[in-house]
């Protein structure tokens, strides 16, 4: 795959400056060119199972205020509207410098592609998935028309993921059908699976299991019918389980008059599980789930192949929203359970 530009009479800004295209994804630069007599060369190799993945072009500044300096790019979609971020895709990629767009602020040029590829027209359409009436249609139709239209869109599937909470499983397991199958190995397709899976299957939890209590009871019963229940699968040995921790700590303490908390840990080893609840001092209830039948019954409900994995439920034990993995901000373990609990 290549991305080349011209930059005409602009090179004089930018003549022998490094240029870097950056994946977003990993923050990594996939390759780097030096610019020349106002033009530049990205070649990146890619194999036949390659998946579009979101780029940006930027370059040093050597300012200490303002290090590093991303180029912009006209969408042509929109009108006054402009992009730093694009798809890279197969093929050759060219930009060229738009005469319309001058210097202004921290942007000193503008670039055009003189060709928009299939994934990154999408992304620039800004197309978003609605739980409301669009125009004359139903959401489910609007939801629908979108992926038929563009089902080789990564940049859809990724909007499908951010809008899955104001969806049911059954319109993100049908959305997902219509999505191309090259689509269907990528881990955010993946994800989605499991999401629409856990929001199905999560409406009741299992009552024909058998937990280990910290003082050495049975129990088949650990959701409160009077409260939110959050259950955590966890496991000593499982750094991010234990990083979350101090996070649902805080959750603990700002809701508990009503959210009810219950640990599970797959550990194989009990005194290991013992050991990190001296060390962890955990608040609420804790278990411990059995390597045979109880923890087979689970990890075929829930895959639990991954953790830490939380599941948030209403006293009826209806699933209201879930968590694979550690997140930061916004998207952390306490902030979006108390949100959920707030409305």
């Amino acid at each position: 795959m290549i991305v080349m530009g011209d930059l005409t009479d602009t090179h004089s800004y930018l003549e022998g400056k490094t240029l870097y295209l950056e994946d977003l994804e990993t923050a990594r630069a996939l390759d780097s060119s030096v610019v020349k007599q106002g033009k530049f060369k990205f070649t990146v190799n890619s194999g036949n199972d390659y998946t579009p993945v979101r780029v940006r072009i930027g370059h040093e500044t050597g300012n200490p205020t303002s290090p590093y300096q991303v180029l912009g790019y006209t969408n042509p979609f929109l009108e006054r509207t402009y992009e730093s971020i694009f798809y890279l895709e197969p093929g050759t990629t060219y930009l060229e410098r738009d005469p319309a767009v001058g210097p202004h602020g921290l942007v000193k040029l503008g670039l055009r592609f003189v060709d928009v590829k299939p994934q990154t027209a999408v992304a620039f359409k800004h197309l978003r998935f609605s739980s409301k009436p669009v125009k004359a249609q139903s959401p489910e139709e609007h939801n629908r028309a979108l992926v038929r239209r563009y089902p080789y869109s990564v940049y859809l599937l990724n909007t499908l993921n951010e809008s899955k909470y104001s969806l049911t499983s059954s319109e993100v397991t049908e959305l997902l059908s219509l999505f191309d199958e090259r689509l269907h190995t990528i881990s955010v397709y993946q994800d989605l699976q499991a999401y629409a899976t856990y929001k199905k299957s999560g409406s009741d939890f299992p009552a024909d299991v058998v937990l280990k209590k910290a003082d050495n009871s049975l129990t088949s019963a650990i959701i409160h019918p009077a409260k939110y229940n959050l259950v955590v699968f966890w496991a000593s040995w499982c750094g991010p389980c234990r990083r979350e921790i101090p996070h649902i700590k805080a959750l603990y303490e700002a809701n508990k008059d009503k959210l009810a908390i219950s640990s599970i840990s797959i550990d194989k080893r009990e005194d290991h599980w013992r050991r990190a609840l001296q060390q962890e001092a955990m608040p609420w209830e804790q278990y411990l789930v059995n390597q045979g039948t109880s923890f087979a019954r689970l990890d075929r409900k829930y895959r639990l192949n991954a953790v830490p994995l939380w599941l948030l439920f209403d006293s009826g034990t209806k699933l209201l929203d879930y968590g694979l993995g550690t997140e930061e901000g916004k998207d952390a373990i306490d902030k979006r359970v108390a949100a959920v609990i707030s409305k």
